[in-house]
């Protein structure tokens, strides 16, 4: 059709090099996305999560992200039992916490914060903190860290 060869043909004039360099770029997103690994990207459920403990705590953790190498975040889905206090420590980083089920207190510095259901806290890590589940039901949120905790 002669019309769509004079709209490519006007296309091609305005996008000039552009348009080349375009094609180019294109080419290498698909180098690129070759060079992927399959545990780049990760889809969860609840129904699906693999829960772990570390060193013996009574905490649960599930991984929400992937395990890539570099990345530089670690969401974890997080079941706090009752009267847990966990230890106050500081690290690099910055620490955002949504309260899913139960109440909650968290200490940041000389602070303390209660928070339920559809409360967030977030902080520079590098501040003394901690958590407590003061109450008689479990606490789930989700956690992330703005650096790889787990590998």
């Amino acid at each position: 059709d002669e019309r769509r060869v004079r709209a490519d043909d006007r296309r091609e004039q305005c996008l000039g090099d552009r348009g080349e360099q375009r094609h180019q770029d294109e080419d290498d997103l698909e180098e690129v996305e070759e060079e992927r690994d399959e545990e780049d990207e990760q889809v969860h459920s609840l129904d699906d999560l693999n829960f772990f403990r570390i060193n013996g705590s009574k905490v649960r953790y599930a991984r929400l992200g992937s395990t890539i190498k570099e990345r530089k975040l670690e969401p974890l889905y997080v079941v706090i039992p009752p009267g847990d206090v966990s230890e106050v420590f500081k690290h690099a980083g910055e620490d955002f916490f949504y309260v899913l089920k139960g109440h909650i207190t968290f200490i940041v510095g000389k602070k303390e914060h209660k928070l339920g259901p559809g409360q967030t806290i977030h902080y520079k890590s590098t501040t003394r903190h901690g958590w407590r589940n003061d109450g008689k039901e479990e606490v789930h949120l989700i956690s992330v860290n703005s650096i790889a905790l787990f590998s």
